[in-house]
């Protein structure tokens, strides 16, 4: 129970209740791993990352770390903008669940901030490949761009290519997750920029 309740304090916005009954479960119970990873993320909503990789790194070393323990490690160290460490924990959960998209998009954006352009494109085509829902479409938008970052023409001609039939595709008035920039920046018809930009803000 004091688990869910610690959940649903952060769905609510209520990190700070989230956090000390967290806490207080670990506390309590020091080889419960949820209730490290749930203290992580109310600290990561508090703007208190670097106590959030302080609690996972607290957590006793005989205690099992499953890919979502590292994911949620290197999605803090990600906002202490420690990206040698987060990719080295992204890694580490992928060899744990290689084909969870979440995680491969969010290495590559660790790849990005390190200015690693090529490998951050590859982790977001994997991720588009094994599946991002509602977020693909956006995934596409970035992914254009990185790979034009990284030279790679082609591979930015073909995923603009698809984006934009896609886009167009959508019927008028949909709330859909598209990153308006893209079309803004790389498309010059007008009216493929408005849809796009419509699409956007009724997300």
């Amino acid at each position: 129970f004091g688990l869910a309740a610690a959940h649903a304090l952060i769905k609510a916005g209520q990190s700070d209740r989230a956090a000390r009954r967290a806490r207080a479960i670990r506390a309590d119970q020091p080889r419960t791993a949820m209730a490290y990873a749930l203290e992580s993320h109310a600290l990561i909503g508090l703007g208190r990352a670097e106590e959030a990789v302080a609690c996972l790194r607290g957590m006793p070393a005989d205690v099992p770390r499953d890919s979502n323990h590292h994911v949620s490690l290197a999605v803090a160290l990600q906002c202490c903008r420690r990206h040698d460490e987060a990719i080295r924990s992204f890694m580490d959960a992928l060899a744990l669940k290689i084909d969870e998209p979440t995680t491969h998009f969010r290495l590559g954006m660790s790849f990005r901030d390190l200015g690693m352009k090529a490998e951050a494109a590859e982790c977001l085509r994997t991720a588009i490949v094994l599946g991002l829902d509602s977020s693909d479409l956006a995934a596409r938008g970035l992914l254009a761009f990185l790979e034009r970052e990284a030279c790679r023409w082609s591979g930015a001609d073909e995923v603009m290519a698809s984006l934009r039939r896609d886009v167009l595709a959508l019927p008028d008035g949909a709330p859909v997750e598209v990153t308006a920039f893209a079309h803004a920046v790389l498309v010059d018809d007008p009216l493929e920029q408005l849809k796009a930009a419509r699409h956007y803000a009724l997300h």
